[in-house]
């Protein structure tokens, strides 16, 4: 399933985000300033060149840039970190948000 990541800036969210893609459970849409997730990525090791990525200034900004991602472009759901699924919430206010 096609799913967008919402500010994935943590090590851990992006190895997780990994390893679920690499399963095969979600296609992912990393959600969130380019700056950040590309340090998380680099201080894991982590290769993100497969992933597509939608990059924004800060988190209220990729949680309504996620939102926007639903049914245009086939997002099946999203995900964020605790701190910014209030925003997903707020922002979209229906549809499958998972806390991770």
């Amino acid at each position: 399933m096609r799913t967008a990541v919402v500010h994935p800036v943590h090590g851990l969210v992006l190895r997780g985000v990994k390893e679920a893609a690499d399963a095969g459970f979600i296609v992912p849409v990393l959600v969130g300033p380019k700056a950040k997730i590309d340090s998380s990525a680099e201080a894991e090791g982590l290769d993100l060149g497969r992933y597509e990525c939608v990059y924004t200034e800060h988190s209220h900004e990729a949680a309504a840039r996620a939102v926007a991602l639903d049914p245009p472009q086939r997002v099946g759901c999203a995900l964020g970190q605790i701190s910014a699924t209030g925003r997903l919430g707020r922002a979209h206010g229906k549809g499958a948000i998972y806390r991770i």
